[in-house]
């Protein structure tokens, strides 16, 4: 049996750590979001049945403007804006803030005037109602 001294314990691990580093310029990532255009995300939402599972953008963070229809409580009670796309009067999207914080800009959006947010696509399942879209940012 081969006894190790904790000096030569210590050079192994000097040597095994300075194999790991790497000298390699860090990697930047883009972090701002994909524009998302709200007619076609509700059109594939529609032609998934009003499902978001089989859409590419589901869970995807998406930039997306539309216009401020109005403003209700989901299921649980949650405020939500419901919003047209741009040009058009139908409600295609409902919007649910990320924190309290941007809920409170979310509330005091002014009604008809075009917004940008940005959003997860949420969970929907045959519903039929508009597209949800979660967690959402406000300019």
């Amino acid at each position: 049996m081969k006894i190790h001294t904790p000096m030569m314990l210590a050079g192994l691990l000097t040597v095994l750590l300075s194999s790991c580093t790497t000298t390699s310029a860090p990697t930047v990532v883009n972090m701002s979001p994909q524009k998302g255009d709200l007619a076609r995300l509700h059109k594939s939402y529609v032609d998934q049945g009003y499902a978001t599972m089989g859409m590419a953008e589901y869970k995807k963070t998406l930039e997306v403007t539309g216009i401020l229809l109005g403003r209700s409580k989901n299921q649980r009670g949650n405020d939500v804006i419901n919003v047209s796309a741009v040009g058009s009067d139908r409600s295609i999207a409902r919007l649910l803030a990320a924190t309290p914080e941007e809920n409170a800009k979310m509330m005091a959006l002014p009604l008809k005037r075009r917004i940008t947010a940005v959003c997860t696509v949420g969970f929907a399942s045959g519903a039929g109602l508009s597209l949800p879209l979660t967690d959402c940012r406000f300019e």
